[in-house]
Parts: structure tokens; C-alpha cells; sequence
């Protein structure tokens, strides 16, 4: 045994190395997403119109239990609710292809528009399109959508936030 002081930077042999990086390898970071911010908001709103069919149809359920099912709402609702969320979309797209300057303020006030559609639907069959899950998909598409359009995404998700919340 020397008598030599330990060197900090020498591995000591019983203790495992640690990481000392979190790049896009280490396997706690998500993988950036490969698609395109088009691609992510069309995806939201797939995923929007798929939940709402699985509701109207109740594709989620055994075949047992459908034989108790009652649908909260007809099929046909579905189209209604997800062409209010597409013309959503396509209204922020537009507003980015006028280079209009106020793409929040347009992206608001299509919320507004689509809240509004989607609250008269959701109305019309006792509230069951807009329930915590719904306006979760709704929120989704909102921040997809802000994120490819350049819009305040913080505004925008308040905003609507404030449009979902009232009675």
C-alpha cells in the first residue's frame, strides 16, 4: 500500500461508471419525432375522430357488454365534430399561407368558431362529445397546430381552455 494521495480522475474498480451524458442515445430521452408538424397535427386529428368513433360505435367494448351499450351519441356525429376540428386546421394552415402577421389572433378566433360548432354538437347529445377526454384531443390538435403554424401555443391552449370551460 502506498502512502500516495488517491487521484481523483483514476476509476476506482468497485464503483460502476456513471453516465455523465443525456444526448438523444441515453435511453430516459424520447427520440425526436420523425414526422413532419403537418403530420403530427393531422395525427391529433385522427386521433380526435377516432375517439369520438370508438364512442359512437363502442368498438372499445367485449362483444358481451354491447349487448347492455346504449351509444351516446349516433355515428353520424362524428363527421360533424370532426369536420368543425379540420376546418379548425385549415383555418390556422390558411392564416400561415395569407402571412396575415397575426397568425395567434387567427388561430384564436378559429378556436372560437370550432369551439362553438363543436359545443352545439356536443349540446344536442347531452354533452357527451365534449367530455375530459374529447376536449384532451381537442387540446392535442390546438398545440400540434400551434406548433406548425408559429401561433403562441400558451395563448392559443388558454383561450380555449376559457371557450371549454364555459357552462
Amino acid at each position: 500500500m502506498t502512502d500516495t494521495p488517491e487521484n481523483p480522475n483514476t476509476p476506482d474498480p468497485d464503483r460502476a461508471p456513471r453516465p455523465t451524458s443525456t444526448s438523444a442515445s441515453s435511453p430516459s430521452a424520447p427520440a425526436p419525432d420523425p414526422r413532419t408538424a403537418a403530420e403530427i397535427t393531422d395525427a391529433a386529428c385522427d386521433t380526435f375522430r377516432d375517439n369520438l368513433e370508438a364512442m359512437a360505435t363502442g368498438s372499445y367494448l367485449r362483444p358481451d357488454d354491447l349487448e347492455l351499450w346504449e351509444p351516446p351519441y349516433p355515428p353520424s356525429v362524428v363527421a360533424d365534430a370532426d369536420a368543425a376540428v379540420r376546418d379548425l386546421v385549415s383555418a390556422g394552415r390558411t392564416a400561415v399561407e395569407q402571412g396575415t402577421g397575426t397568425i395567434t389572433l387567427d388561430l384564436c378566433d378559429a378556436v372560437a368558431t370550432a369551439v362553438a360548432r363543436l359545443r352545439g354538437i356536443s349540446d344536442a347529445h347531452g354533452g357527451a362529445v365534449l367530455e375530459e377526454e374529447e376536449v384532451a384531443d381537442v387540446t392535442a390538435v390546438l398545440a400540434a397546430l400551434s406548433d406548425e403554424t408559429g401561433a403562441d401555443g400558451e395563448v392559443v391552449l388558454t383561450h380555449a381552455e376559457t371557450l371549454l370551460d364555459e357552462e
